[in-house]
């Protein structure tokens, strides 16, 4: 819940094992979510899509929200979906559940004309779903939609 102290920790881990791509995409994540996409573009080429993975599905979703902070939307509303889709097929709902929260969060926070409508989605879809992650990230999306609404 908060995006700043979990760069300051992924840095830190970063000091242990400096080449672990999930740190360097925990970095990112957290960069982008407290919205420092400058110091996130230092990191971003470390994540190395390769697909297939779950951790490759993890990189693809923070370089989706990499491109809705740089504001090529479409780009990364595309790599959201994806993930999305491919955490589908291989059964790992709370996994897709997940992507689908942080695709609300990233229109919502880029104002597209599509974030209110994928918020209600991914509220609706993940109501019933208690893992710790996905229940943090309602409510970010809940408070970010109210917010939007009220616009």
């Amino acid at each position: 819940g908060d995006p700043a102290l979990g760069a300051e920790i992924a840095k830190r881990g970063l000091l242990v094992d400096p080449h672990d791509r999930t740190i360097y995409n925990n970095l990112c994540y957290a960069l982008l979510r407290a919205g420092r996409v400058n110091e996130a573009s230092k990191y971003i080429d470390k994540l190395k899509v390769k697909k297939g993975t779950d951790s490759d599905l993890y990189c693809e979703a923070t370089t989706g929200l990499y491109e809705f902070k740089n504001n090529n939307i479409e780009v990364g509303r595309r790599a959201y979906l994806d993930v999305i889709s491919q955490f589908g097929q291989k059964k790992k709902f709370d996994l897709q559940a997940e992507a689908l929260l942080n695709l609300a969060l990233a229109e919502l926070d880029a104002s597209t004309t599509e974030a209110k409508i994928t918020a209600i989605k991914s509220l609706e879809s993940t109501e019933f779903m208690k893992y710790p992650t996905i229940v943090l990230l309602r409510k970010l999306v809940q408070e970010k939609l109210n917010v939007f609404k009220n616009k």
